[in-house]
């Protein structure tokens, strides 16, 4: 079939209707959002079959969050144009968008079912899967990725771009997710997929990107292939951001070695057990070494998976005895419950010498998430967390931001994130440091957090466009 509309099949209005489509590619190429849509909304009240006006108004729709309203344009779209992979890759995105990722790779799914080349639909599937936890099914779309498509390009609404980038991803490794980062962005990203053992065309990578992005972020998972990173990044001699040597500084035992002189920051001892010293008689043995209660996680797990806190001994034992070929991190418990006894976890974005808020959440117990917590259905915590983002500084006093500040300096990553909490003593307690950090746009429950997501990415597209080495003048 054909995915076009010809000039002679339009109706007797299609300069109208060309007119109207026109001005829509025009206005969201320049973000305006609201305009693009109603130029859409015009064409296809001119021609309520235009099936290019519809898919380009449900890709508005999506950007502007209004995600229903995209679903109800592509579900009968889908039906009509069963055939047409373009309309159920934006269904698969919207799904996505919303967390459904059942629906998401139904919709990926049929997207192979028609092109089984297509490169983005079997990154979308490795990126569910591996937010699953799925690495053998993630590694298996990524690797596909790269045989059809060694760099992925993403477009910028308008071309040309005024820049593009390169970004660094390891499949199996926890990357820092770029979706609500390079979205709607003024340039174009080409994404790379590192392997362990493969070859790189250095200057056809010269050739495509103006700077680097490192989005490989978790040394636990990622410990083989950092070091393939860092030297593919110098031969390119591109400005990089994150640079990878300094991501493996960034594992929890070493950020609290390295932030544990700060002044009222306060980091819990944290040590690494990797398996291969595990034996019977030290895992015994091994909670001794701290004051109860303490946590226990497997290395590399986040989210609050494979996570507990320890009151006992023989459960530290217990829970080690289920991971049997994991590497561990024991840390000190510090109780950082607040007064009124809910516990608090802020999360604020580090961005190129900013300090960015951008959640907090706010739960009964010690293991806070924010997408676990039961915020959704008190509004006098989305009122605490909505006041927090407006003003941080109602929060957090001038002497707690300096702390964030030394911490920042001390960590020297461009982009990341601190998850942390304040004790009753106004100390700032330290969760974690890292770039793994999600920043995302599905916030259907929490619109006052969209304005802030902006702000992260505003920052960071301007970051972007300060380190773009300038031409020199002809």
């Amino acid at each position: 079939m054909s995915l076009g509309i010809a000039r002679n099949d339009l109706a007797p209005g299609s300069d109208e209707v060309d007119r109207h489509l026109a001005l829509g590619n025009a206005l969201l190429a320049r973000k305006e959002l609201a305009g693009a849509a109603a130029s859409y909304r015009q064409v296809v009240a001119l021609e309520p079959q235009h099936w290019i006006a519809q898919l380009k108004l449900a890709h508005v729709l999506k950007l502007s969050k209004e995600f229903d309203a995209a679903l109800e344009i592509l579900q009968p779209l889908a039906l009509e144009q069963p055939e047409n992979p373009l309309v159920h890759k934006e269904f698969g995105r919207v799904f996505f968008a919303l967390e459904q990722f059942d629906d998401a790779i139904k919709c990926f799914r049929n997207v192979l079912q028609l092109n089984p080349c297509d490169a983005h639909a079997h990154h979308w599937l490795a990126s569910i899967a591996h937010l699953r936890g799925n690495s053998a099914t993630a590694r298996q779309h990524f690797e596909r990725t790269a045989q059809l498509n060694p760099l992925l390009r993403v477009a910028a609404p308008k071309q040309p771009a005024s820049f593009s980038i390169l970004l660094l991803f390891a499949p199996g490794a926890a990357n820092t997710p770029p979706e609500a980062l390079v979205e709607m962005a003024e340039y174009d990203s080409y994404f790379l997929m590192l392997l362990a053992g493969a070859d790189y065309d250095v200057p056809l990578l010269q050739r495509h990107a103006s700077l680097v992005v490192n989005l490989i972020s978790d040394v636990d998972q990622a410990r083989e292939i950092l070091p393939v990173a860092d030297a593919l990044v110098e031969r390119l001699g591109l400005p990089v951001i994150n640079p990878p040597h300094k991501i493996m500084t960034t594992d929890r035992e070493s950020i609290a070695r390295l932030l544990a002189g700060i002044q009222f920051c306060c980091i819990p001892r944290v040590q690494f057990i990797p398996n291969e010293q595990l034996s019977a008689t030290n895992r015994d043995e091994l909670a001794q070494q701290f004051s109860l209660p303490l946590l226990v996680r497997v290395a590399g797990a986040h989210g609050g998976h494979d996570f507990e806190k320890i009151e006992e001994p023989p459960a530290l034992a217990s829970f080690l005895a289920r991971h049997p070929a994991a590497d561990f991190y024991l840390t000190q418990y510090v109780d950082y419950q607040s007064a009124d006894g809910f516990f608090r976890k802020y999360r604020f974005i580090y961005v190129d010498g900013e300090i960015l808020p951008y959640h907090l959440a706010i739960g009964s117990g010690w293991k806070v998430h924010h997408g676990t917590t039961d915020m959704a259905h008190h509004a006098w915590m989305q009122r605490e967390e909505e006041a927090f983002l407006n003003d941080p500084a109602g929060v957090f006093d001038p002497q707690q931001f300096a702390t964030l500040r030394r911490i920042q300096q001390a960590v020297g990553l461009d982009f990341c994130g601190i998850d942390c909490a304040l004790d009753r003593q106004g100390n700032v307690v330290v969760f974690e440091v890292n770039a793994s950090m999600l920043v995302h746009r599905a916030n259907a429950n929490f619109a006052y957090k969209t304005a802030h997501v902006d702000r992260i990415k505003t920052a960071f597209d301007a970051m972007l466009r300060n380190r773009v080495p300038r031409k020199a003048p002809a």
